[in-house]
């Protein structure tokens, strides 16, 4: 039975903890001694011990409360991948030479399919993805580990051109699916594992179109489903904490078709009028729904109410609570690193937590909406009640700088810069210093279309130089063009004001049902929208799949990775234009990211 160090790099008391593939319970210490309760966040010096901290200005409501126990999850993760150029390679070569020695999801692989070929070819190929990711993980967790893996249709990856030429087309959108695992479990060992050994085969890729998806139950054993009292908390800690969410989340998600915020389908009236009549009538709503009977209330908080009927693609869906057993939580953008999916795992864990205990009853009579500073401060006591299997990973420091980054203002990152940052959390490196900027107001920042080192590569086994100085001179990589859609400037379904991925949409910064000053689906960006200005139609672009995306920020903590899924050279593609004839800096910018622990 092997075992295997893992890489620790953020946990220097932790290093000599082994890690056992065959048994993923016997892993390393994450009590984190050097890190305890969470002691690195030191933003958050004035929240400990809030359990009943009624002299917090970010919890006035939660009542002192009863123990907690320890909550289920399990998580969806969408992501593009592509073979590594080398691993492609050595395939190739043993396809020629000795096929009988490639297990048959190899065998089978049609190393030069394109990602835009019809659609039978398509589904081989994609059964082939599937087949060999899922080995790939069972192969280090052992059997029966509960993981799997799917095509995710969702994720068009037939839009998808990016790296030279040769490579460009051979991104295939997938989903992962964790088990339903406690969080008193060694859950992050696993995870390590998986990103690990999928990183040694693969390169990653990930974009607003992608999502990353928690399912919760109250636990602590399968058995435990949510009774309604704890059904009418989640309804109302949904609502109460949408605006402060928001402001979390990057742009594509704050007013997402796929994530929309749960008052588009249910009790609308009541949220906008918070600000008149407070929180009170949206609370008796869901009160007297639930004095009816539960399925009345489910039935409403799916969308039973609305023309369209019941929907799950909502912040909050809570469809699965039947066939599941869960609620499922929709709001997040994609992730491709340990760190990342740890910190989405703890946001929604600890959004469930925060509605079990809140005092919905003392918040009735406030005529706010909380915003995400006050957020912070109550999931800061949530993780405290967490078992030490959910510390070390610097959760409330991340999530300050989500509010830093995104907050009530428009801005976003490219989706060169957030892979970038993913890149470095898998290496268990810090990740290089980035500002995001208002990609309808704002030039964007030296730098920004800068792509990862591993999708541009200077040279490999299956690229001859001259493609590859084609791919890194062309002006259209990924999905988007420079300031435009499918169409021209500022016109077709992306244009620099509108399309899919817009900077004022929805609710992102004022609470209410519909979007601000630009509707539509949203703004194609400098690194989004779904057509180059260069090449028009569905490809082109200056750096990326369809613009920002979300994305795990901050010092890599306890992420572990090897510097096997990367290199150091980068390629500058083109930048865009500003889109005023300023090039100042906006007022009130939020400053850089300082590295670690700043």
């Amino acid at each position: 039975m092997s075992t295997r160090t893992p890489r620790n790099a953020g946990n220097t008391g932790n290093t000599g903890t082994t890690r056992n593939t065959a048994n993923v319970g016997i892993s390393r210490n994450t009590g984190n001694t050097a890190n305890p309760g969470n002691a690195g966040n030191t933003r958050n010096t004035g929240s400990s011990g809030n359990a009943g901290n009624t002299t917090s200005t970010g919890n006035t409501g939660t009542a002192g409360a009863a123990k907690t126990v320890s909550p289920l999850f399990s998580a969806e993760i969408e992501v593009y991948i592509k073979l590594k150029p080398s691993v492609e390679a050595a395939l190739r070569k043993k396809k020629r030479t000795n096929p009988s020695s490639l297990p048959s999801y190899f065998r089978d692989w049609d190393f030069d399919l394109w990602n835009n070929a019809d659609a039978h070819p398509k589904a081989v190929q994609k059964r082939c993805v599937t087949t060999a990711v899922k080995a790939i993980i069972d192969s280090a967790l052992g059997d029966n580990n509960g993981w799997g893996c799917e095509a995710d249709f969702g994720l068009k990856d037939d839009w998808l051109r990016l790296g030279p030429d040769a490579e460009a087309r051979k991104w295939w959108g997938i989903k992962i699916n964790t088990p339903l695992r406690s969080v008193s479990e060694e859950w992050q060992v696993p995870t390590d594992i998986v990103w690990e050994e999928l990183g040694e085969k693969f390169d990653f890729w990930i974009d607003e179109s992608c999502s990353f998806h928690v399912h919760v139950a109250p636990g602590p054993t399968r058995q435990n489903r949510y009774t309604l009292d704890q059904i009418v908390r989640m309804a109302k800690g949904t609502y109460f904490w949408e605006h402060a969410l928001s402001q979390l989340v990057p742009q594509s998600r704050k007013w997402n078709e796929f994530a929309l915020p749960n008052n588009t389908i249910f009790a609308g009236d009541e949220y906008i009028g918070v600000p008149d009549k407070g929180w009170a009538p949206l609370f008796a709503k869901i009160d007297r729904l639930a004095a009816i009977s539960e399925t009345k209330l489910l039935d409403s908080l799916k969308g039973g109410e609305t023309r369209k009927g019941w929907t799950a693609n909502v912040s909050t869906n809570f469809c699965p609570l039947y066939e599941r057993g869960t609620i499922e939580f929709r709001r997040q953008g994609g992730v491709a690193s340990t760190l990342s999916t740890t910190r989405c795992i703890l946001l929604a864990v600890t959004l469930h937590m925060s509605a079990l205990r809140y005092n919905f009853d003392k918040a009735s009579t406030r005529k706010d909406y909380p915003d995400g500073e006050e957020l912070i401060k109550e999931l800061a006591g949530c993780v405290k009640k967490l078992p030490e299997t959910c510390h070390g990973t610097r959760f409330v420091y991340w999530l300050n700088w989500c509010q830093e980054s995104y907050g009530a203002s428009p801005k976003d990152y490219t989706a060169a810069q957030i892979n970038i940052r993913e890149e470095a959390h898998r290496k268990g490196a810090i990740p290089p210093n980035q500002r995001p900027y208002d990609r309808f107001a704002e030039p964007c920042p030296p730098g920004a279309m800068v792509l990862p080192a591993y999708v541009t590569p200077s040279s490999t086994a299956t690229n001859t130089a001259p493609q590859a100085r084609q791919g890194t001179a062309a002006a259209a990589q990924g999905r988007g063009g420079a300031a435009s859609g499918r169409g021209g400037a500022s016109g077709g379904r992306g244009g620099a004001a509108g399309g899919r991925g817009g900077a004022a949409q929805g609710s992102s910064t004022t609470p209410g049902r519909g979007g601000t000053a630009t509707g539509g689906r949203g703004g194609g960006a400098a690194a989004s929208g779904r057509g180059g200005t260069a090449t028009g139609g569905r490809e082109g672009g200056t750096a990326s799949g369809r613009g920002g995306g979300a994305s795990a920020g901050g010092a890599p903590a306890r992420t572990t990775a090897g510097a096997r899924t990367g290199g150091g050279m980068t390629t500058r593609l083109p930048e865009r234009l500003a889109a005023s004839s300023s090039t100042a800096p906006a007022a009130g910018q939020r400053r850089r990211q300082q590295g670690d622990g700043s």
